[in-house]
């Protein structure tokens, strides 16, 4: 039976949601991270979503995909809410405006594209800038591939064409063989940067310091809500969303 891209990325372990809520007449905060984006009303079969929507608080989807990845599967679930793309690289409100957003230059990332051309590794690179998703090959079908999976369209170009200054992260597509070899290269010659392996043909870039924790503590403040309030917890990925069955 079929099931929504969302559903699929929340069992691959993709997705995570947050669901902030505040105090009772004290002041304070609670939050929860929770593993269910289904619908935005049926969180954990009832609980942090349908709290959020009933009392009218803030419910976020937080993800490691870029901004043209993360909408499509949204707007596929009728879901409208702030979001934390690209591991926290940038957060958007709920109408679509920057909030927050960490990344490194555009010559640090040539620095990174000109050491893995010199160097000849067997991979398809891509950068993400913002809303903006550049590629050098556009016919590679390790990047159309990719297109497919987040139901978006990068653009043919290269780091100089990127309009943003900042870049918020490169995705290398690599051989499984090499992917292992061409980390450690990599965290080798720029150790200032966050090369992280996420699958056996997937290497992220970017810069140190960013993750989804220090987005989440970024919302909280700007909602006056105390980061130290917010609780994790993870879902198992053999369950599913009310949405799917």
């Amino acid at each position: 039976m079929r099931t929504c891209w969302l559903c699929e990325a929340v069992r691959g372990g993709e997705l995570v949601t947050v669901a902030v809520s505040g105090g009772e007449g004290d002041g304070e905060f609670e939050g929860a991270l929770v593993g269910v984006v289904g619908d935005a009303r049926d969180a954990e079969g009832g609980g942090a979503g349908v709290e959020a929507e009933e009392r009218r608080l803030p419910f976020v989807i937080v993800t490691a995909r870029g901004i043209t990845g993360t909408y499509p599967m949204l707007e596929q679930n009728d879901i409208a809410c702030p979001v934390v793309t690209y591991s926290g690289g940038v957060v958007l409100d709920r109408d679509r405006s920057v909030v927050y957003h960490h990344g490194f230059s555009k010559k640090t990332a040539q620095d990174v594209v000109e050491f893995i051309e010199r160097r000849g590794f067997d991979l398809t690179w891509s950068a993400y800038a913002f809303e903006d998703w550049v590629s050098p090959r556009k016919d590679d079908e390790r990047l159309r591939n990719e297109e497919r999976i987040v139901m978006a369209e990068a653009r043919e170009g290269d780091i100089a064409s990127i309009a943003h200054d900042e870049v918020q992260k490169l995705l290398l597509i690599c051989d499984p063989a090499q992917t292992v070899g061409i980390e450690g290269e990599l965290r080798g010659r720029f150790p200032e940067l966050a090369v992280m392996r996420s699958s056996n043909i997937l290497i992220e870039v970017m810069p140190r310091g960013t993750n989804k924790a220090h987005a989440v503590r970024a919302l909280c403040e700007l909602w006056g809500a105390d980061p130290a309030a917010a609780r994790s917890r993870a879902r198992s990925t053999a369950s599913s969303p009310s949405c799917c069955p």
